[in-house]
């Protein structure tokens, strides 16, 4: 019997470092244990391969730009990601995420009769985001308004639109509440899944000495003002936090890492803080396996892969209250303010019992809801569903 077919298109895919990259190379794995045929369409990236033949799936590489916004329409490699659309046939079509060029190849899809299903990430184009100078972000709201009036419309052309979390947020779930709200019947929540952390603790503890003996309180994610690594950096700080030791990681050393490491050293923090990046993932999961406390400072998340990977190995955590972290079981979500998550992270290395209970908690939800078998059994039969004749 012939496998199936399924074309992931994505903005980011590894080498890139983010939870949308990291998604899509999940997704494409587990599709492919479950026997389909999978092709992925992701953006060049530089010093690797136009075509390349991964465990997964052949991994398409196009010098691809645009997005949903007007000015920003679709150019670069389209004629190839056509002749890939004709030449691989699939029998399926699943975007990952709203952003960059992605949504620009629906149309080209549903022309040719493929079905399409998008994960969303989360969604922001309707929020305003302004600029101290003219025209003060207006003209990138603006651009993004035609798309967003037509959401709905949008939507209900899609076999599905699978969403994160199980409540609708204007926020950031726009999408998930704009569908609920216009009666699109095709938008189902289905979670993030990953993979148990199992890494062994002394990776992390050969490279990071001054580690050793002390509690340790991990951040995992990108350099940005939005993930809010500043923050925790703080936190590092507050009194009472003396003896812990602060490990973050991040995708690459950026303006945002400079920053911090800047700060590190003018609150003199040199040797109690690793501040990371580029690390392999094995050297991420040891690094998770050996902390204490998983802490994440973020100002904007929809549902972040670093406490779902921490619940994994059973570790507690805090958190700042975004997204749909309010759904996860296993932590503290804190108040915003740096006092308050000190404190609450001071709370769980004091009462080690109850850090224990949280962290169970966590490893318990993690393996009803997000654990690979749960999560992607239930995308084979959704991707199913999308080929059978009445969809297509």
């Amino acid at each position: 019997m012939t496998s199936m077919k399924c074309l992931v298109l994505t903005s980011e895919y590894p080498p890139s470092k983010g939870g949308v990259a990291n998604a899509a190379a999940t997704f494409s794995r587990e599709m492919a244990a479950r026997g389909w045929t999978v092709e992925i369409a992701a953006v060049e990236v530089s010093g690797q391969p136009d075509l390349e033949l991964a465990p997964e799936g052949t991994i398409h590489r196009l010098k691809v730009r645009g997005d949903a916004s007007i000015w920003k329409p679709l150019a670069g490699e389209v004629d190839r990601f056509d002749a890939l659309v004709k030449e691989f046939a699939p029998d399926v079509a699943v975007i990952h995420g709203w952003q960059g060029w992605c949504v620009r190849g629906v149309p080209r899809l549903r022309a040719v009769g493929v079905p399409v299903i998008l994960q969303s990430h989360g969604f922001g184009m309707h929020r305003m985001v302004w600029n101290a100078r003219p025209p003060f972000g207006l003209k990138i709201w603006g651009g993004y308004l035609p798309f967003v009036l037509k959401l709905p419309s949008f939507i209900r052309r899609l076999h599905a639109l699978s969403v994160l979390s199980k409540e609708p947020r204007f926020l950031t779930g726009f999408d998930h509440w704009i569908g609920v709200k216009s009666g699109c019947r095709n938008v189902l929540t289905i979670p993030n899944g990953v993979v148990k952390v199992e890494g062994s603790r002394e990776a992390f503890l050969a490279t990071c000495p001054a580690a050793v003996g002390r509690p340790i309180i991990l951040c995992v994610a990108n350099y940005c003002d939005r993930k809010n690594q500043l923050q925790a950096l703080e936190v590092a700080r507050q009194p009472g936090m003396e003896n812990a030791f602060f490990a973050f990681i991040g995708g690459e050393n950026n303006t945002y890492s400079r920053m911090l490491a800047a700060k590190i050293a003018e609150w003199g923090l040199n040797d109690r803080v690793a501040l990371l990046h580029g690390v392999s993932r094995d050297f991420t999961e040891s690094t998770i396996t050996a902390c204490t406390i998983a802490l994440m400072t973020s100002k904007w998340e929809m549902q972040p892969l670093f406490l779902l990977e921490a619940m994994s190995a059973g570790k507690p955590w805090v958190s700042t209250d975004v997204g749909s972290v309010q759904e996860l079981h296993g932590g503290i979500i804190s108040p915003g303010d740096t006092k308050a998550l000190a404190a609450n992270v001071i709370k769980l290395l004091d009462d080690t019992a109850h850090a224990k209970c949280l962290g169970q908690q966590g490893a318990d939800q993690w393996i009803s809801e997000f654990s690979p078998p749960v999560v992607y059994d239930r995308w084979h039969k959704l991707l199913v569903s999308a080929t059978q004749p009445a969809h297509t």
